[in-house]
């Protein structure tokens, strides 16, 4: 068996699953998969901002000092 959470571009397994059993229980650590380990993504320079195209080049996500 295979999991994946598309959004997060989380895959995991496979796991090994018994047949003969008819009920599964998985958890899903929501803090874990939302954690994003950059490494060495690139940042675009915009003005003042800090522009990443990570999950979406028609959509980035712009960093502004407050």
């Amino acid at each position: 068996m295979f999991f994946e959470v598309r959004v997060y571009s989380i895959e995991a397994g496979p796991f090994n699953i018994d047949p003969s059993n008819k009920d599964f229980y998985f958890e899903i650590n929501g803090d874990a998969i939302t954690q994003v380990l950059f490494k060495d993504e690139p940042l675009d320079i915009d003005g003042k901002a800090l522009v990443m195209k990570y999950w979406n080049e028609q959509s980035p996500i712009r960093y502004e000092k407050q």
